[in-house]
């Protein structure tokens, strides 16, 4: 027993101002968040392109943070435990010991240091959507000049909508999905995306699902403010592939596919309805009330 407590006192002593550095730091955060102040902002924010991406940005790069602690932390506490059993409890050095201590430290940093790598190409995907959310609102903004209502990150039941559009000549649902491109020293070739009547062809790969998830949400957006409003409010879906050069063999059906450089063209679309302003300042406001941001809502 004796030895037992010889052994802990070094560690209690070593780790104890640690947890208590903690144990400080929440009560002074939940201390903080009770502190009798009022935000200055008496207007809701609206939602930022990609506002969604941004938190899980923000979840990824604490959850990397914490991968990193803890890598280097595990093995200073294995290393702790075994000098306080050598030094303190008088635990007789052998190979045994050493290389449990050893293969444990190994093990702990390989776990975190696989942990890290996941985190941080997790962070690179996010970050690239991130900036390709990014990209396609501010290509939307000169459609402002012509009278459109620009919403982002539009939030559903299970998923978002990325930006929505809200115009004299109809109502768009955008889906943007940004992709990295290879780099092989064939500049137009790398930079080349080609729909082919069915399918996004990209130098690597090819897929159809960003077009299906495109049409999809704008069903669901349609059939939703049909019901807000009370009358039928038909949508049309839009792709954007930012940053890529857009080669379309065959005009898309029921959806329009761009890389956002030129959105003049959404402008002169024709939708099969013209809205009112009636019908706009309706569908804006419904639009509106779902794209506040409740966490930075006003109290």
């Amino acid at each position: 027993m004796r030895s037992f407590l010889v052994m802990l006192f070094p560690m209690v002593a070593m780790f104890t101002p640690i947890v208590a550095g903690v144990f400080a730091l929440k009560l002074y955060l939940r201390f903080e968040r009770k502190r009798p102040v009022r935000r200055p902002f008496t207007q809701p924010f609206m939602r930022l392109p990609g506002q969604s991406l941004r938190d899980q940005v923000e979840v990824k790069a604490d959850e990397f943070n914490s991968n990193v602690l803890m890598m280097m932390f595990m093995p200073l506490m294995i290393f702790t435990v075994h000098v306080t059993q050598s030094y303190f409890a008088e635990s007789p050095e052998s190979l045994s010991r050493i290389s449990i201590s050893v293969i444990g430290a190994v093990g702990v940093v390989v776990y975190f240091l696989r942990k890290i790598v996941r985190n941080r190409r997790e962070l690179n995907v996010l970050r690239l959507g991130l900036d390709g959310e990014i990209a396609s609102a501010q290509s939307f903004e000169s459609l402002k000049r012509k009278g459109f209502y620009v919403y982002h990150d539009f939030q559903a039941k299970g998923f978002n909508i990325d930006h929505i559009l809200v115009g004299p000549n109809g109502v768009f649902a955008v889906e943007t999905k940004a992709r990295s491109k290879p780099d092989r020293g064939t500049n137009v070739a790398d930079s080349k995306v080609t729909f082919d009547g069915q399918q996004l062809i990209f130098p690597n790969y090819t897929e159809s699902d960003s077009i299906e998830q495109a049409k999809r949400q704008a069903q669901w957006l349609s059939k939703w403010l049909s019901s807000a409003v009370g009358e039928s409010v038909p949508v049309s879906p839009l792709l954007v592939v930012p940053g890529w050069f857009v080669d379309l063999k065959t005009r898309p059906v029921g959806i329009n596919i761009t890389n956002g450089t030129n959105v003049e063209f959404i402008a002169r679309m024709n939708c099969g309805a013209l809205l009112s302003e009636k019908q706009i300042k309706q569908i804006t406001h419904q639009l509106e009330q779902k794209c506040i941001d409740d966490s930075k809502e006003a109290k």
